[in-house]
């Protein structure tokens, strides 16, 4: 029952505007080969600014993962991410009390409270 609930919760469309950026930005380093030195896409001063590509990589999977898949599957991928944090938070949670019920329990809590920020980011 709690998979199904975790399913639920996280198996949803995508939401958060900056994978469309990282994936704009890992398609322009996809196809030039490089990482661009300033920001491309601000209307301001900023724009004149160095840019930081600290999440180059992600970008760049998460463009991959977009032209790979498309847009409709990319829940699946969501949803599959949010399986394995269940899982993993169910695992730690077993290990520290022992308890299949008390680790499913807390597992579900933590998923509950991290559900509003369960965004594919890097």
């Amino acid at each position: 029952m709690a998979i199904v609930v975790v399913a639920l919760l996280t198996f949803v469309p995508l939401s958060s505007n900056d994978f469309w950026l990282q994936s704009a930005i890992g398609r322009l380093i996809w196809i030039s080969g490089e990482i661009p030195r300033t920001a491309l896409f601000p209307f301001t001063e900023a724009a004149e600014l160095r840019f930081h590509a600290h999440e180059w990589l992600a970008s760049v999977l998460f463009y991959l993962l977009h032209e790979g898949l498309g847009y409709e599957n990319l829940l699946f991928v969501k949803g599959a991410f949010g399986l394995a944090l269940f899982g993993l938070c169910c695992r730690l949670s077993h290990r520290l009390t022992r308890s299949f019920e008390v680790a499913a329990l807390v597992s579900l809590i933590v998923m509950a409270a991290a559900n509003f920020r369960h965004f594919l980011r890097p």
